[in-house]
């Protein structure tokens, strides 16, 4: 069986400013940008999901100036052949002078509910070839409930790096759900050969008279970050409603 999605990821960060410098010819009208193939400069397939979650891979890029904008990400999932091929795509505006600076963005695909199985995921690149970028394992489901433990109902998330001799900190940012829910560990796991940092967050109920808050009560907690191998990683934190936060950090 094949899924075939479109979907429109505007959830690109780009931080550097945009300036247009100047229009080369507007006489004949605005021109619609054209639309590329772009390859990402990493994948992040995180490893923790299994049958009965929401897969997802996150990606990211660097636009050489800011004549391009992010555009549609298409994906198609053969389940069958246990493969995945992304065409991610850019605005470019050509015939305009745009400000020579890099654009960085960064992107996620929602996948669903997958089939079993060790996915490889190819992204298409400029020449419209499919290079293999990442391998997606996802397992078998162990129980009929939407995941194996409670995690913490986290909505962001900020990495703050060492500073005057204090270790990195990942500051989990949400709201509980339940008078009586509370923080009950964190775990930090990092695989070998993984650019991806999962982050668990393991919620507990404990308590009387018990009741459902609403609003939610705002909570952060601050995760030590510390005998963590030197790199650029996705920190890929799990939460209780089946999504996950997602922030790319460079661990030092």
């Amino acid at each position: 069986m094949k899924k075939i999605f479109a979907i429109a990821l505007l959830l690109g960060s780009l931080p550097v400013a945009f300036h247009l410098i100047a229009n080369a010819d507007d006489t004949n009208g605005l021109e619609k940008p054209k639309i590329i193939s772009y390859a990402p400069s990493a994948v992040y397939a995180p490893t923790g999901f299994d049958s009965n979650d929401n897969t997802e891979i996150v990606f990211e890029g660097i636009f050489p100036n800011a004549c391009y904008r992010v555009g549609l990400t298409y994906f198609n999932v053969d389940e069958v052949n246990k493969k995945v091929f992304v065409t991610d795509t850019a605005h470019f505006f050509e015939n305009t002078m745009c400000a020579e600076m890099i654009v960085p963005y960064t992107k996620d695909i929602k996948m669903g509910v997958l089939e079993p199985g060790n996915y490889t995921v190819y992204f298409k690149n400029s020449r419209g070839m499919f290079n293999e970028e990442a391998s997606l394992p996802v397992k078998v489901a162990q129980n009929p409930t939407p995941d194996d433990n409670m995690y913490a109902p986290v909505e962001n998330s900020q990495y703050f790096p060492p500073k005057n001799g204090n270790p990195a900190m990942l500051n989990l940012i949400g709201a509980f759900t339940n008078t009586c829910m509370q923080i009950d560990r964190v775990d930090v796991v990092q695989k070998n050969d993984s650019n991806v940092i999962e982050i668990l967050p393991y919620a507990k109920i404990e308590g009387d008279n018990c009741t459902e808050a609403n609003p939610g009560i705002p909570f952060e907690y601050q995760v030590p970050m510390e005998n963590l191998t030197a790199g650029r990683y996705l920190l890929h934190i799990r939460s209780l409603n089946g999504r996950s936060v997602n922030e790319i950090a460079d661990i030092k």
